[in-house]
């Protein structure tokens, strides 16, 4: 779900997955032929609770693993496209400020006002960088 504005922005991509093993697709296809079609494993009569447990379990990881690739491919996605909000829409804040200050400074400018100069400057010190501090 990457936009082409952020693919080519040079955004990060999440790494490669690397092919499961052979142990691990057997495990996966075990689990999943062993499913009925509400998703419960089958019994099986001569079975041991111990295995279906296991089972249950290594059915449960794979789909803690598969959330947890989601969930880091969906961070990735919102880091890339608050890059792109930045970059595309923080001038134009930045220029909406300039433009709040100079109205507050024209309006200070009329009024004489202490309290709308006050506003002015507070305004007109939001634009201005911030001093580097010394170590």
């Amino acid at each position: 779900m990457t936009t082409p504005e952020a693919e080519q922005g040079g955004a990060e991509r999440p790494a490669p997955q690397s092919a499961p093993r052979p142990e691990e697709r057997s495990e996966r296809s075990e689990g999943r032929s062993e499913e009925l079609s509400e998703g419960r494993p089958q019994e099986q009569p001569h079975e041991r609770p111990e295995e279906r447990l296991e089972r249950a379990v290594r059915a449960a990881e794979q789909a803690l693993i598969e959330y947890e690739i989601a969930v880091e491919s969906f961070r990735v996605e919102v880091e890339n496209f608050s890059r792109l909000h930045h970059q595309r829409l923080g001038p134009v804040y930045a220029r909406l400020e300039e433009l709040d200050a100079q109205i507050l400074a024209a309006k200070a400018d009329l009024s004489g006002d202490p309290e709308d100069r006050r506003r002015a400057d507070e305004a007109r010190a939001r634009l201005l960088p911030c001093p580097a501090s010394r170590n």
